[in-house]
């Protein structure tokens, strides 16, 4: 059991969470009817996204068994037959879209189909084209949020498709970055695509990324004043640490490892994310009149 769970990749799961977020920060999460579709939408977007690591891991099955790093995947060390990892494929992809399509909200059925089939186009192929790698990762997180709406029935502010856009691409280049500069120290090279970019050039990008993100985050916060019970403001002092302690893990990582996992064991960076999070959350549905008084003030 144990190796099927490695395949379907568990341990990315919370990746998915954003797919609640939506509900979160649009000060409905108490409403009737709300919470248990999402966390529905939340387990099919698992789900599907498990099918997509079985079916990268079935394309990349040759090239990984020749690479010291990943030979030893289940597919690729031949622990689990291609065979059985096709039917945990198509099964994870049925189960998620015909319950997003006749039990969720139809549209949400729609979103997880072209979420799948996107990502068919990425493991042809797509995946070697510089930059485009990254941008198919990010639309894959936007659709997270778009279907994250559709199972709450809920509006959210154009520009925190921005701020979810330009904060994954800035982790995702943190990764290729990281990749790049082991294989120029170790000779290894991980990914195929980072044979065609620079590290100069995704450097470059890495902070631009950053900075975007931050100023987006300013103006989703700054549209979102009139949902509030509280001025959301107060909180872009907290997003400008939170993204500083990313862009420090990133820049410091001389380490093999994906920058998610440094991320996730680094106790300031899960706590700051928290405090990010949590400091969100009470704008939406907490009334604290010194900081509204005291941002009247300013």
């Amino acid at each position: 059991m144990n190796k099927y769970l490695k395949l379907m990749r568990v341990e990315q799961y919370v990746k998915n969470i954003i797919v609640l977020l939506p509900l979160l920060f649009s000060g409905q999460l108490f409403q009737d009817g709300k919470i248990l579709p999402t966390l529905l939408g939340v387990l099919m977007f698992c789900f599907v996204s498990s099918a997509v690591y079985v079916m990268n891991d079935i394309a990349d099955a040759k090239s990984d068994a020749a690479n010291p790093a990943k030979c030893h995947r289940p597919i690729a060390s031949g622990v689990i037959p291609k065979r059985n990892a096709y039917i945990l494929c198509i099964s994870l992809f049925l189960i998620s879209a015909l319950v997003s399509l006749f039990v969720l909200p139809f549209w949400s059925g729609v979103w997880i189909i072209i979420y799948f089939v996107m990502n068919i186009f990425y493991s042809l192929g797509l995946k070697n084209i510089v930059f485009l790698d990254v941008a198919m990762i990010v639309v894959g997180f936007l659709i997270r949020v778009a279907y994250g709406t559709i199972v709450a029935d809920v509006e959210i502010s154009k520009y925190f498709y921005f701020v979810i856009g330009f904060t994954l691409t800035f982790t995702t280049m943190g990764k290729r970055l990281n990749e790049k500069r082991r294989m120029e120290r170790t000779g290894l090279c991980v990914r195929k695509v980072l044979e065609k970019c620079s590290e100069r050039s995704l450097a470059l990008i890495l902070y631009l990324s950053l900075i975007l993100m931050n100023i987006f985050y300013v103006i989703w916060v700054s549209d979102i004043v009139p949902v509030c019970a509280t001025n959301p403001l107060w909180t872009i002092p907290i997003m400008v640490l939170f993204s500083y302690k990313c862009f420090v893990i990133i820049e410091n990582n001389t380490t093999d490892q994906d920058p998610l996992a440094l991320f996730i064991r680094d106790k300031v960076w899960f706590l700051s994310l928290i405090v990010l999070i949590v400091s969100i959350v009470i704008t939406f549905y907490v009334e604290v009149p010194f900081i509204n008084d005291g941002i009247r003030g300013l």
